[in-house]
């Protein structure tokens, strides 16, 4: 699979060295007094969050404020701890003025992540905080790579799936990527359009854990299976000729041209669709060709594309590029 970047999810290449892990991440946040409102946990109730984690083999990642992610190596045992996880709230409020109008709610995903240290990195984890945000207080969702690791059997109504526990019912949320907005052009991005003469995007990719940073003069940049390409992706949905970065205006954009399409996650934790379209390129995000991230065997581009200062020279060099940008092949 393919959250927006905090310091625990980052799109920077994972270091070979590193050994790959495949399991379960819980993403959450304790609020009090309705969804805008996040309370940071005294440091003893944390430790006992901690404590609840490790129980189940977990990985506790410290973050700022009234967060918690955690890695969980088996994906039952994740569901669980969030319903642990909500009683605990539940037992906080009956032993506390201070929590009585205390709620959490947690979102659950599958797949393969790299342990760094105290980072959690991976292509999925960084939509996990923008996720979150679709999630009802008090509730807990879970991804549909995590329902169809451990609840592929039960049935799903209205986006929800319903487990007989021991302890009662349970009932988790099913979120997935929005794949739609289907335009000629694509703008999921939040392309900032007040960027001033002078000012242009740098984009930095990293593919199979090697960084490349983009410039203006590499463009337009060929991605796909053939050797002759720029950028050679492995995977059977790829075209030898999948797709191409471009530059335009003071932007990057990725173009598809392929016969099965190409899949993009926006810096706000959307998973747009590309058949012959382009999006630009904006924040953090990651390029799928040929197959949705969830369900991509090959290769998986990140991105990373920030406005910066061009040099008078550099800005001759974008100025050249312009009549090329326009061209969708």
């Amino acid at each position: 699979m393919g959250v927006a970047g905090n310091d625990q999810f980052q799109l920077d290449g994972t270091q070979s060295n590193l050994k790959e892990e495949l399991g379960a991440v819980i993403f959450g946040e304790f609020l009090s007094g309705g969804a805008e409102h996040q309370v940071a946990l005294s440091s003893q109730e944390m430790q006992q969050v901690m404590r609840m984690v490790s129980r189940v083999h977990g990985r506790f990642f410290q973050r700022p404020g009234g967060q918690l992610c955690a890695f969980i190596p088996d994906a039952e045992a994740a569901v669980e701890l969030c319903r642990k996880l909500k009683e605990f709230v539940q037992e906080l409020r009956s032993l506390s003025r201070e929590h009585q109008n205390l709620s959490a709610r947690f979102i659950a995903g599958y797949g393969s992540v790299v342990v760094n240290g105290d980072r959690l990195r991976s292509d999925w984890t960084f939509h996990l905080p923008a996720l979150l945000l679709k999630v009802p207080v008090g509730e807990t969702a879970i991804l549909q790579d995590l329902r169809i690791e451990v609840y592929a059997s039960y049935p799903v109504l209205g986006h929800r799936i319903k487990l007989n526990a021991r302890q009662g019912d349970v009932t988790l949320y099913i979120v997935d990527f929005d794949a739609n907005d289907k335009g000629g052009e694509t703008y999921k991005s939040n392309v900032d359009t007040s960027i001033d003469a002078g000012v242009f995007a740098v984009l930095r990719l990293t593919i199979r854990g090697e960084p490349r940073l983009v410039r203006i003069c590499d463009c337009p940049l060929p991605i796909g299976r053939h050797r002759s390409c720029a950028i050679v992706v492995r995977g059977a949905m790829n075209s030898r000729f999948h797709g191409k970065i471009e530059y335009a205006n003071g932007k990057f954009y990725y173009v598809d041209e392929s016969r099965n399409g190409s899949y993009a996650l926006t810096a706000d934790g959307e998973e747009v669709s590309l058949h012959q379209e382009r999006i630009a390129l904006v924040g953090k995000g990651a390029i799928s060709p040929g197959a949705p991230i969830a369900l991509q065997k090959g290769d998986v581009i990140r991105y990373d594309c920030r406005p910066a200062k061009l040099s008078l020279e550099q800005m001759g060099q974008a100025a050249a590029q312009e009549p090329m940008t326009d061209r969708l092949g």
